[in-house]
């Protein structure tokens, strides 16, 4: 496997020339800019390129050739950049599926309208998306990616997820937002996921009734670090029934209604220091 590097190069655009045979190319620490001219491997070459490391640079807008030359691409970094806005048909020449993709610390501020990830049906298994400035994630989003195991959007302003939105995940990350409350049957129809991490969310007061209710893959809830945690209803956590890790560590609570153990036949490790 080829693997070309040009890191911290003062690029501003990228270089010509790469090797046709180049499957890897590492791209980060430059100054590459947003525009017409981001078209990597240029305007008439075809690459083999299954990876491509842009993170580090100064990228604002995705151009919808950007990746037009690429088709094999299964890798793409472009986190620590000023991302805002990613072209409708930025992904759509990918004939062999991106697998894993990583936007964080970008400047994304929604999803509501973003077809962008349409090119992505099907394929994608791995998003990063933390450390940006989304707000909701709605049933529309996670519908275009029906392949989607493992979706890390911490970091971001999120307050509410929709009901059933997040289907099909094996791994999910909502730590650090914005969450007041964690509604009835936010997580209805994730049956499948093992991880569900909602720690540090510094205004998340109340958990309640069927918050988490029929997550019947569901082997680990952390929820520590949430330190104005004042309320957990005793039907919160219901039909869970290979829960094993429940992690309440440091938040502010004062009682633990009897209820909730007794919901969680499989429960191993319970922490409740430092309430």
């Amino acid at each position: 496997m080829l693997k070309v590097s040009c890191t911290y190069m003062d690029l501003d655009v990228p270089p010509i020339g790469i090797p046709l045979q180049t499957q890897v190319l590492d791209l980060s620490g430059n100054k590459l800019l947003p525009g017409s001219q981001m078209i990597i491997g240029g305007h008439d070459v075809f690459l083999p390129i299954q990876s491509i490391d842009a993170s580090h640079n100064n990228i604002v807008y995705l151009h919808e050739d950007t990746f037009s030359k690429l088709s094999n691409l299964q890798w793409i970094d472009l986190s620590h950049n000023h991302i805002e806005i990613i072209h409708n048909n930025l992904f759509n020449n990918l004939t062999r599926g991106l697998k894993w993709l990583d936007l964080s610390n970008n400047r994304i501020a929604s999803l509501a309208d973003a077809r962008w990830l349409n090119g992505l049906r099907g394929s994608l298994i791995h998003f990063n998306l933390s450390q940006n400035n989304v707000h909701v994630v709605s049933k529309s989003t996670i519908n275009w990616l029906p392949g989607l195991l493992s979706f890390d959007i911490s970091r971001n302003s999120l307050k509410y997820v929709d009901n059933g939105a997040l289907k099909n995940l094996k791994i999910l990350d909502l730590s650090f937002n914005n969450f007041n409350s964690i509604a009835p049957f936010t997580f209805a129809n994730s049956s499948t996921l093992k991880m569900l991490n909602i720690n540090n969310n510094g205004n998340l007061k109340v958990i309640r009734e069927y918050s988490f209710v029929k997550m019947t893959a569901l082997k680990e809830i952390n929820l520590n670090d949430n330190q104005q945690l004042l309320y957990i209803d005793h039907k919160a956590f219901k039909d869970l029934p290979r829960l094993r890790t429940l992690n309440l560590k440091r938040c502010f609570l004062v009682t633990l209604q009897d209820g909730i153990i007794r919901n969680l036949p499989s429960l191993v490790y319970l922490d409740l220091s430092e309430n």
